[in-house]
Order: C-alpha cells, then sequence, then structure tokens
C-alpha cells in the first residue's frame, strides 16, 4: 500500500514539474518571439555595387532573450529564383540565455546578372526569412519562415 502511495506522489511531483516547465518554455518562446517581431530590432538593407552591378543584402537583428529559459535562435536568408532555386543562402545561430542581447548579421551576395534580371523585371524572385527557435533542451521549439514575392512581370 505505501508502494501505491509513493507512486502516485512520484506521478503527481512529475505531472507538476512537467507544468512548470511547459509554462517557462511557453513563456520564453513568447517573449523572444515578441522582441524579435518588433521592428526596432530587425532591419534589412539592399545595397547595389555601382561599378559591378551585384548586391549584398543584409539582414540584421539585435533579438534580446527577455524570457527564463535560454533559448537556441537560427535565422535563415535566402533568395531563390521562380523555380525555387537558390540563388543566394546563409544563417546563423546564437544561443541566447534568460535576459540576453545580441547583435547577428547575415549577408548575401547576388550575381550581377541575376541583379539585372530582378531589378528590370525579368523573373520573379522571392526572399524567405526563417526563425527557428528551441529551448527546454531541444524539447519545446517554433519555426516561422516569411516568404515576399518581388520581380517578375
Amino acid at each position: 500500500m505505501k508502494a501505491v502511495r509513493a507512486l502516485g506522489v512520484l506521478v503527481i511531483a512529475v505531472q507538476l514539474v512537467s507544468f512548470v516547465a511547459f509554462a517557462l518554455s511557453f513563456s520564453t518562446v513568447f517573449a523572444v518571439v515578441k522582441n524579435i517581431s518588433s521592428p526596432d530590432v530587425v532591419s534589412l538593407e539592399m545595397v547595389t555595387d555601382e561599378s559591378t552591378g551585384s548586391g549584398e543584402l543584409r539582414l540584421e537583428a539585435g533579438p534580446r532573450n527577455g524570457g527564463y529559459l535560454g533559448v537556441e535562435l537560427t535565422l535563415d536568408l535566402s533568395v531563390l529564383d521562380e523555380d525555387d532555386n537558390y540563388i543566394g543562402r546563409n544563417s546563423t545561430s546564437v544561443r541566447l540565455d534568460a535576459g540576453e542581447r545580441k547583435t547577428v548579421t547575415l549577408c548575401l551576395h547576388i550575381p550581377a546578372d541575376v541583379m539585372l534580371e530582378m531589378t528590370n523585371g525579368g523573373k520573379k524572385s522571392f526572399l524567405e526569412i526563417t526563425l527557428r527557435m528551441r529551448t527546454l533542451f531541444n524539447l519545446v521549439g517554433v519555426s516561422n519562415t516569411l516568404r515576399v514575392e518581388g520581380g517578375g512581370p
């Protein structure tokens, strides 16, 4: 009888710990998503080199983890053509402990001939930005991809 009672107490304790871990994870993910979706945290800039015609797409972000747990944050920046072939792709990961802020910079170099097709409206192109977060020993995570169409007739 004592073994059954001890097992019952153990099950209740595990459920309480699981609930607290879920609440902390959810709070942390929400805090980071709320911060990174703010317009002053992320900037995107396209610079064209007039002498060569090539371009550089630069994504800068300064995310802050306002949650209780550390997160592994992955940013992926891609430019694709109309057939979903990658023109350029770059990604980086950063570990943000609770309360920490770090600056992340991603750059894509786009060749001159591709820049010419994109800017003259000859072909469609797509910009993709993917954000992935993992927390609680990689047990809890969220991923979101933003895809924007550009160019084309």
